[in-house]
């Protein structure tokens, strides 16, 4: 239904183009002093909201104010100028920021907890060998966040969180310059990245940071970086990116794979479009020492002194085979993804389905729909003309398989569906940049409206899992309360001084406890309609309110959902030994 809805949108945006008139009168340029100040304004008011509240307004008014401004600029210029780019950096890093100002302790999917105590590990011994995983030998993310938290004495938390903020604020600047290369175009490079800064996935990502999102900013760089060296000044930037690549490879492992087919797929149609077409190759232009020294040093790195990887690398693999096969709802008596105890599964109803195309997901789904629509039609109408958007589109098309809710789509893949999903948006850059056509405002005026509505849903989309802006009735727990983790820290301590056995417990209270130094670990069951562990058990009440994790085989996790009544009569059942409020060791009798 959604994508019905954003085909007519996009319909509708042609027709209103096509039907508006050839002279079309014109706006002189607007004062861009003034909209600095605006977005200044805008910045300075949403923090004092986001600190006090109320945060929607912040989403719903403040920011798409400032991305509107942004078109409207553009519009009215004919031209990018820095302040602009400027403003753009200055309403992403608001809106990335917004979720560490209104969280105590952001835990996204897991991966933050655990790569927090990495480094408190790496600071408490000064020695990557101390980190307790393969990521001894990729520690560059932990080592960095180390530095920082020293140097800026904050937590470690909060300097991985810092960092993937600013290196994603940065990054757009290095994408803008990427894209304007490629495209010979500054207006696509700008267009392109006021979408992908306001996507849900950028916004994502640039809070849940962890090694694989460090490694990806790095790869774009280095792209940006050897892209530049092929043009002018190549000596001062290859000399900045020996640096670069060394510290990619010591970031993360599976990164390099990942973006090996991307620029395989580009190399291949650049070699086509040099041979066969009139199109300027600018990728087989890149400095491709700097992108082969890369693979040739991580394997060399990987086969030495990394030996862990590639035996990880084949397991894993397996494992998402496997699980592929296995995924589906389960009731607590097989081997699937979800289990419900002490309530009835849910099966979906057609209020559920309304209130989810009429949310924030159906409708930013369906803009999105709309934008690429735009994009692929451009596309295919000017491939003689701009031959080199083709493999950009077709980049884009993979990526929106995996970006879209289609069939086709896996949400477990959504770190593979990243790198892809920035073509995804270079292909929504340029179809608004040929709507808008001579630059005549009534043309704008559908794509002002577009990332009004756009800016408002990606960004209240990214900050659902600690909003619930959708009203998910299980979601998962994607931040921590400063109640609920000094009560963590409160139940560990109390193992560690009396009970110094390991505690068993779902995923994010067993990792928030590792965390705090206590052994923890997932040898939880449920037997007899109760939880059964050879361990002693940490519950937490607030354990209805959402979507548990919990270890399980492959790579992913399985799901349970129950309720107040379960829990609380599995509690009484017990022999309680701590308790901390919400949160208490249990030992089953």
């Amino acid at each position: 239904m959604y994508t019905t809805i954003g085909f007519s949108t996009s319909l509708g945006i042609l027709w209103y183009v096509g039907s508006a008139y050839a002279n079309d009168s014109t706006i002189s340029a607007v004062n861009q002093v003034q909209y600095q100040k605006l977005t200044i304004i805008i910045a300075c008011v949403s923090i004092i909201l986001l600190i006090f509240g109320p945060i929607l307004v912040v989403y719903l008014f403040l920011i798409p104010i400032g991305y509107a401004s942004l078109i409207y600029q553009f519009i009215t210029r004919n031209d990018v100028t820095k302040g602009m780019i400027f403003q753009l950096v200055i309403l992403f890093f608001i809106n990335s920021y917004s979720k560490i100002e209104t969280t105590y302790f952001y835990i996204g999917n897991l991966d933050l907890i655990k790569h927090t105590k990495y480094i408190n590990d790496l600071l408490s011994e000064g020695d990557p060998s101390a980190i307790t995983s393969s990521y001894s030998s990729f520690p560059g993310l932990h080592v960095l966040s180390g530095s920082l938290s020293i140097v800026a004495d904050i937590q470690p938390h909060g300097s991985i969180l810092m960092i993937g903020t600013l290196s994603f604020a940065a990054l757009l600047g290095a994408l803008y310059t990427y894209i304007k290369v490629y495209t010979s175009s500054v207006r696509i490079a700008y267009l392109s990245v006021i979408f992908l800064s306001v996507s849900e996935g950028y916004l994502f990502f640039s809070n849940y940071f962890f090694p694989q999102s460090l490694a990806l900013v790095l790869v774009f760089f280095l792209i940006f970086i050897a892209t530049s060296s092929s043009k002018r000044s190549q000596s001062a930037f290859v000399i900045a990116g020996i640096p670069l690549v060394f510290f990619l490879i010591v970031t993360h492992h599976f990164t390099l794979l990942l973006i090996l087919p991307v620029l395989f797929i580009l190399y291949i149609f650049d070699i086509y479009a040099k041979i066969y077409t009139d199109s300027k190759p600018y990728i087989s232009s890149l400095n491709w020492t700097l992108i082969l020294s890369s693979y040739l040093l991580a394997l060399y790195y990987w086969g030495y002194d990394a030996t862990e990887f590639l035996n990880t690398f084949v397991v894993i693999s397996t494992s998402v085979l496997r699980t592929f096969t296995s995924m589906g709802v389960n009731t607590g008596s097989g081997g699937e993804n979800i289990y419900y105890l002490g309530i009835n599964e849910g099966g979906e109803r057609i209020v559920d389905s309304l209130g989810w195309l009429f949310g924030i997901n159906g409708v930013y789904q369906s803009l999105l729909i709309s934008i690429l629509s735009l994009g692929f039609v451009k596309v295919l109408q000017n491939i003689s003309i701009r031959q080199n958007m083709f493999p950009l589109a077709c980049l884009g098309f993979l990526g929106s398989v995996l970006v879209l809710d289609t069939p086709l789509s896996v949400t477990a893949l959504i770190r593979l569906a990243f790198p892809l999903s920035i073509f995804v948006f270079i292909v929504a850059g340029y179809g608004t940049y040929e709507i808008i056509g001579n630059y005549e405002i009534r043309k704008g005026i559908p794509i002002i409206i577009l990332i009004f509505v756009f800016s408002a849903t990606g960004s209240m989309v990214a900050a659902d899992d600690v909003q619930n802006y959708s009203g998910t009735e299980y979601p998962n727990q994607a931040s921590i309360s400063e109640e609920e983790y000094r009560q963590l820290e409160s139940v560990a301590k109390f193992n560690n001084q009396y009970g110094k056995k390991p505690l068993s417990s779902f995923s994010v209270t067993q990792e928030m406890l590792e965390l705090f130094g206590t052994t923890a670990n997932s040898e939880l069951s449920v037997q007899n309609s109760s939880l059964d562990s050879t361990n002693k058990i940490v519950y937490n009440e607030n354990w209805p309110r959402y979507q548990l994790r919990h270890n399980s085989e492959g790579p992913y996790l399985s799901q349970i959902r129950m309720s107040e009544e379960w829990l609380q009569e599995d509690i009484d059942r017990s022999n309680k030994i701590y308790d901390s409020k919400e949160i208490g060791i249990t030992e089953t009798n």
